[in-house]
């Protein structure tokens, strides 16, 4: 548990150094060429879909039916995340705009070093707030 809340610090200083990036077409918001409603609209839906999961896993420990499993570190969530803090395109949210998003990753690096329950509520949080990326 030490290593994992180890390595969750280190990533999220990593993350936090890495950040603020800009992807050479301009400085368009996503991943280049303008803003699509529908590239925002399905990230938002696909980080909605995995932060769901995740909570729902941890939300599993704190009710005692087992341990949750979920590596935070290698997750779509963290690639996600990391494509909005550099401003790296993503083909499957093509013009998304990555300044919604933005919270959202500041968010996840601050769930890898919470307990379970910190994590539960901070993900419900999270879920909330993509629903009015939507």
């Amino acid at each position: 548990m030490k290593r994992r809340l180890a390595l969750a610090l280190l990533l999220s200083v990593t993350l936090a150094a890495c950040g603020g990036g800009d992807d050479d077409d301009g400085g368009s918001p996503g991943n280049g060429g303008g803003s699509s409603a529908a590239g925002t609209t399905a990230m938002a839906g696909a980080f909605t879909t995995e932060i769901t999961k995740i909570k729902d896993c941890f939300q599993g420990e704190v009710d005692g039916k087992g341990a949750c499993s979920v590596n935070l570190l290698s997750d779509p969530v963290t690639g996600l995340c990391s494509d909005v803090r550099i401003g790296k395109a993503n083909a499957q949210f093509p013009g998304a705009d990555y300044a919604k998003f933005a919270k959202t990753c500041s968010d996840w690096s601050s769930v890898l070093s919470l307990d379970t329950a910190g994590k539960v509520t901070l993900l419900s949080k999270m879920v909330t707030e993509l629903e009015a990326v939507k």
